[in-house]
């Protein structure tokens, strides 16, 4: 693996240890001092801003990663962000005035309240510049002003919910609403500022909107069939239970997202560095092979841990939602498979066959529709999690199998299968069943497993952890 890779990933390792102590602490805090039914109002209300996030986006996000390496100079750059962030911005203001006239005008009433609903309208405007600004910042591999926002965005959505819910009684829904908000709009104009050149002034060159267009059109679908995967969970358990079991379930994804943090850092260097490694040396597969193993190790060695570990973090979040601690198994597929998946995704990227996510996303989706409908109405959240676990493992193999048809990589598959059809195991154990010796061996001989066949992929990250603590002590 190129050192490159190695050096960023330490850029950002403070920050992103950083944001996982952030995230450990703002979780149980929030979830000591808020009922349930609130937290799990809370979580519609993101799952609504994602849904509608992924439409209004018209997969331009994706347009601006794919093309940011395609032309030379600060001009091309700088003229291939504003023509990928203004249409969604545009329509953002479109959409909002319309739901607000809906509101206003006919009294047509939503889920939330109008104010509610008025700062999920800013909050989608605030995360679409977000994105854009973060993704500008990914493509210059500013790792470190990256993760200084995301540290940024979690201690102040930590603090001020804090706050507001302490001096703001009996508004704990509205108060954590309201941190979102700012949490959101103050990194977001930190980050245009810090790379002005970029979002001001002419830029001096043509780039087509229809090329932009063309790649990102698919992703509408595709997208959007994504955002539904990942909301299918939540809208079912509020749909076959109530708030509060969406809250539960809420929380322990919430754990699983404490180590999501480390995907989140994994392709915030593997995105733009995998498109640019293919538009310099196509020829070289074995950069993704080295990328896929180590990613492998690492998340499902994260896992494994975060499995064994669940009773104790779910003491954490308090009493109410101790049941979360059953729940947690089957979500860390979530961020092990997704991220594993990024590393295989690339044949489908690289050779712009953008449409195929679209299959990708409603097999996917058809599957958690099917085992959300199967299990909620029988396991409640616990289903639900079950349901995502398997869904994402199926996404992985179904983006693996369809970006190999155009860009062919031996990912050594035997292998991964074994330790996903091991960790599987594992995960329906402590789900269904309390803690106990058979748990301290089922995740011993999980780890052994992945040691061993893995063990090359291991003697080379030790070599190298080793080479980097020689060389800082001399």
């Amino acid at each position: 693996m190129k050192k490159s890779l190695f050096r960023n990933f330490l850029d950002i390792g403070l920050g992103t240890l950083i944001s996982m102590i952030v995230g450990v602490i703002t979780i149980p805090v929030i979830t000591r001092i808020v009922d349930p039914t609130q937290y799990g109002q809370l979580s519609i209300f993101n799952t609504y801003i994602s849904l509608i996030l992924m439409v209004l986006m018209l997969g331009l996000d994706q347009s601006f990663v794919r093309f940011f390496y395609s032309g030379e100079g600060l001009a091309y750059k700088k003229e291939v962000l504003r023509k990928c962030w203004l249409p969604p911005f545009f329509l953002a203001l479109i959409f909002s005035a319309l739901v607000l006239a809906a509101e206003l005008i006919f009294s047509v009433r939503f889920e939330f309240s109008l104010s509610v609903t008025a700062i999920l309208l800013v909050c989608v405007i605030l995360e679409i510049l977000n994105r854009f600004v973060l993704l500008n910042i990914r493509m210059q591999y500013d790792t470190k002003l990256y993760a200084a926002l995301s540290v940024a965005q979690k201690t102040l959505y930590m603090v001020l919910a804090l706050i507001l819910i302490l001096t703001w009684k009996g508004q704990d829904l509205l108060s954590l609403v309201l941190a979102t908000m700012i949490s959101f709009l103050i990194p977001t104009a930190i980050g245009i500022l810090m790379k002005k050149e970029y979002w001001f002034g002419e830029t001096g060159s043509q780039v087509s909107y229809r090329g932009l267009i063309r790649y990102g059109m698919p992703f509408i679908l595709s997208m959007g069939l994504a955002s539904l995967f990942q909301a299918l969970d939540k809208l079912s358990i509020n749909y076959f239970c109530d708030y509060a079991q969406v809250g539960i379930y809420t929380s322990a994804m919430q754990l699983a997202n404490a180590f999501a943090i480390v995907q989140s850092t994994f392709n915030t260097m593997w995105a733009p560095m995998a498109i640019e490694h293919y538009e310099k040396d196509p020829k070289d597969r074995e950069f993704y092979v080295k990328g896929n193993q180590i990613i492998t190790v690492v998340m499902f060695a994260l896992g494994i841990l975060l499995i064994l570990m669940k009773d104790v973090f779910a003491i954490f979040l308090g009493s109410k939602y101790r049941e979360a601690a059953y729940v947690l198994p089957f979500l860390i597929f979530q961020p092990i498979m997704y991220t594993i998946s990024e590393t295989t995704v690339g044949g489908i990227n690289f050779m712009k066959k953008s449409s195929m996510h679209i299959w990708i996303a409603a097999g996917a989706c058809l599957a958690n529709f099917i085992g959300n409908t199967l299990l909620v109405p029988i396991y409640g959240s616990k289903g639900a999690a079950v349901s995502t676990g398997l869904s994402y493992i199926l996404f992985w193999f179904l983006r693996t199998v369809i970006a190999n048809r155009y860009y062919y990589v031996d990912y050594r598959m035997k292998k991964i299968c074994a330790v996903i059809g091991f960790t599987v195991f594992y995960a329906w154990y402590s789900a269904f069943l309390s803690f106990g010796w058979i748990t301290v061996l089922l995740a011993a001989a999980d780890m052994l497993l992945l040691a061993v066949l893995y063990r090359d992929t291991f003697r080379t990250m030790l070599v190298w952890a080793k080479t980097k603590w020689q060389n800082r002590k001399k």
